[in-house]
């Protein structure tokens, strides 16, 4: 029922966003990241109920704490 993504706990973390960037067949390009949403800091996944099938995307997670937002982790494709 979607695309199930994991991630590794960082400590201090007080939350998770979840982001999401979705390849366009036709210009051979990735979209930019959007923020699908936020998990709470005791979650280590998140599941994309609204992924289409058919459509590749990838996914990056970044651990908040309060103004501060970890990088960017680097992720591999999925397609549905």
């Amino acid at each position: 029922n979607g695309i199930n993504v994991n991630w590794t706990q960082c400590s201090g973390s007080k939350g998770y966003t979840v982001y999401r960037a979705e390849y366009n067949t036709t210009t051979k390009k990735w979209s930019s990241w959007k923020n699908m949403g936020t998990a709470k800091p005791d979650k280590k996944s998140w599941t994309d109920k609204s992924a289409k099938k058919g459509v590749t995307y990838k996914y990056t997670v970044r651990a908040v704490n309060g103004d501060y937002k970890s990088s960017y982790k680097a992720s591999s494709s999925v397609k549905r």
